[in-house]
């Protein structure tokens, strides 16, 4: 009697187990992709030179081209956010 209520409970967890793995696979498929380059419109970052109105940027770890909007000029080591990527150049705005 009590084998088939541990078999039965158990049964019952394997099952649920398995649609929860299932429903995270799902997931993972369909889920947009957000890495590389791409994904960097909004992205934040520290500009490494001077921007007037080109110089670099590290964001996520590696060091851009950058260039600011409206030729401003933003100094060293302030806060930018990513607006748009043109080739392998960035197009940065400062954070204020």
């Amino acid at each position: 009697m009590w084998s088939k209520i541990i078999f039965v409970i158990l049964a019952a967890l394997g099952i649920g187990v398995y649609v929860y793995i299932q429903i995270l696979q799902a997931r993972a498929i369909f889920q947009k992709v957000e890495s590389g380059p791409e994904s960097f419109p909004g992205s934040r970052g520290k500009a490494r030179t001077r921007l007037d109105p080109e110089g670099s940027v590290f964001v996520r770890g590696e060091l851009w081209k950058a260039r600011c909007t409206n030729g401003i000029t933003i100094e060293r080591d302030e806060p930018v956010e990513i607006i748009a990527r043109e080739g392998m150049q960035i197009i940065v705005k400062q954070i204020n």
